[in-house]
């Protein structure tokens, strides 16, 4: 377990994030279990801004992570085209330069997809508004097919 104390000034202004029992602050709990027990210096408009700072960060660096992971699986999953091109050692080295170009594309594809998609089933609004417009699409590509016949 670890334990750390903090010194707070009788003139200190902060704001605390947590859950008022009786007459002291404890941790909160959300219904998945997320705690949120935290103190920041200013009002609580700073301390909501330091917390989605936090969670953008973080959401980028796991995002990135992601992309890493996928473009070196790729390039693991392509790597033995590589070993039996080196029979001729041009052909490789052209062919690893060749897939991890081509890996690094189909990654970044594949990540800019995979957030669009996480996006729209996150917000509520826009997955109803997609799902609109992609019936909409099939009604009118349905009359437009059926008035060429």
């Amino acid at each position: 377990m670890r334990i750390s104390y903090y010194v707070l000034y009788s003139n200190f202004e902060g704001t605390v994030f947590g859950k008022l029992n009786n007459d002291e602050i404890v941790p909160y709990f959300d219904g998945s279990g997320n705690r949120l027990y935290r103190l920041f210096k200013g009002t609580r408009e700073e301390g909501i801004n330091i917390l989605r700072a936090e969670y953008v960060a973080s959401l980028w660096i796991f995002r990135l992570i992601g992309f890493l992971i996928m473009w070196i699986g790729l390039m693991a999953l392509f790597g033995p085209v590589s070993v039996l091109l080196d029979i001729f050692p041009i052909f490789g080295t052209l062919s690893r330069s060749v897939i991890g170009i081509t890996t690094f594309i189909v990654s970044l594809l594949l990540t800019i997809v995979t957030i669009l998609v996480s996006m729209v089933f996150h917000n509520f609004i826009v997955l109803v508004f997609s799902i609109l417009i992609t019936f909409g699409a099939i009604i009118v590509l349905f009359v437009k097919l059926n008035r060429n016949r």
